[in-house]
């Protein structure tokens, strides 16, 4: 049996509780852009956001140390994971944390779902924190820390929308 060698990757980014049309963005955060690549653009991705991916790791215990004393009003943080289903799929979303516990985050998937069976916005996850790969504490005012990993691939997609490339790395 022949099996494709493609395989779709889908980012999808920060979507928080808003006054947006949907109701599912925070006042003022940046609008939800998620994108999907073949398996080559997707190991080309996963080469030049490794070194993110490192520094999001080595900050984590600040940002857990911070979610555990308690943010500042109408901060939200969240962490980035991927999600596989059984059909070998993968999707990068965002969880937003509700409490850290030792190594593990509780929370709730705050992206929509578009590729991975199984997974729906709002579902309750325990996420191992060795399976995270960026972190985000996002503000009232729109602004935003953290999310390495989102302003990369906000700041490719606007580069190829000027030159596109044949792919991104």
């Amino acid at each position: 049996m022949h099996k494709a060698v493609r395989s779709s990757v889908l980012f999808s980014w920060l979507v928080l509780f808003s006054a947006a049309s949907t109701g599912a963005q925070q006042r003022g955060a940046p609008p939800d852009r998620p994108v999907s690549f073949d398996a080559e653009v997707s190991a080309c991705l996963d080469s030049a956001i490794g070194p993110l991916v490192a520094q999001a790791r080595a900050s984590f215990p600040d940002f857990q140390r911070r979610v555990a004393a308690g943010l500042p009003p109408g901060q939200l943080p969240a962490v980035t994971v991927r999600l596989n289903d059984v059909s070998g799929h993968w999707e990068q979303v965002f969880v937003v944390v509700d409490s850290i516990r030792r190594d593990s985050v509780f929370g709730r998937i705050n992206s929509d779902i578009a590729l991975v069976r199984g997974y729906r916005r709002g579902q309750r996850l325990n996420v191992s924190t060795t399976e995270i790969l960026d972190w985000t504490i996002s503000r009232p005012d729109g602004t935003e820390e953290g999310n390495l990993l989102g302003k990369f691939m906000d700041d490719l997609q606007d580069r190829l929308r000027r030159a596109p490339q044949r792919k991104p790395c």
